[in-house]
Formats: C-alpha cells, structure tokens, sequence
C-alpha cells in the first residue's frame, strides 16, 4: 500500500476517467481487459467494473486536481437554472448503448434494465426540455439505443 500525504484521503470508485489515471499492470496480465469495443469513455466504467470482479479497487485522490475540458452550459426550464455538459450532438449515440453493451457483457447487479430505461427516459428528457438540436439528438439517442440491443460495438456513425 502506498502512503499519501497527510489529508489525501482515497476514495473507493468504480468509474473514474483513465486521463490522468495510474493503473498497475499486474492486473492486466492476470486478465483484466479494457473493453475497447466502446467509445466515448465508457471503456473506464466497464474497467472498473472488471477490476472489481477480478478483486481489484480503484481509488481517486480527493485532492488531486486536474483540468477539466468539458463546458458547461446554462439552460432554464421555467424559472430554475440547470447546468448541462455542452457536448457535441453525437454523444447522444453512445451513452445508453454503452450502458447496454456493459450490462450485456458484465451483468453487474448495480445496472440493472430498470436503471438504463430509467436513463434512456432522463435522457431523453433532458434533450426535449433543456438541449438544443433536439431531434438530432434524440435521433442519435434512439439509434444508439438499437445499436446496443443489436450488440453493435465500436464507433459508431459519428464523429
């Protein structure tokens, strides 16, 4: 185990982003694998998801403090202001398929069918109420839905 500095408290997570990320590789050559068949950072939960059942945990440093590129918008639904990631319309594609792909392979219990229908819903709605492009975006959202059902992996129609 490694010692941190006084005050650098880990905490366990299953999902975190590999920018910036230390991994050992002894897990690797005892089988973990990253599931590069997935796209737009998806590829991190599904590591962490096979890093826990291979009896390996994560940890983030509380106080490590790195960049962060993703813009955040402004949108106001009747008189509330909410905050939203401002990303490209084809994001939209990969994040219910991605959960569904992950379900798919690793059957995790915390992801449930329930819960990605739960996120097509949210998502969906965030698009109708606070996006801009919404018909793109919710075409993207349902496309990417059937391509998770039919398996369909990798990248897909976008960027």
């Amino acid at each position: 185990m490694h010692v941190l500095p006084e005050g650098h408290k880990p905490i366990l997570v299953r999902w975190s982003s590999s920018n910036g990320a230390l991994y050992s590789t002894v897990p690797f050559r005892q089988g973990t694998r990253v599931m590069h068949e997935l796209w737009m950072g998806y590829e991190d939960l599904a590591l962490g998801i096979d890093l826990e059942k291979n009896g390996w945990k994560q940890y983030a440093c509380q106080s490590a403090v790195l960049p962060h590129s993703v813009e955040y918008l402004e949108a106001k639904f009747f008189y509330r202001t909410f905050h939203i990631p401002d990303k490209p319309i084809w994001y939209s594609y990969y994040n219910v398929r991605n959960l569904i792909l992950i379900r798919k392979k690793y059957r995790p219990s915390d992801l449930s069918a329930y819960q990605i229908v739960k996120k097509l819903l949210q998502s969906g709605l965030r698009i109708i109420l606070l996006e801009n492009n919404k018909i793109k975006r919710l075409r993207y959202l349902l496309a990417g839905t059937v391509a998770g059902l039919r398996s369909e992996i990798g990248k897909g129609p976008v960027p």
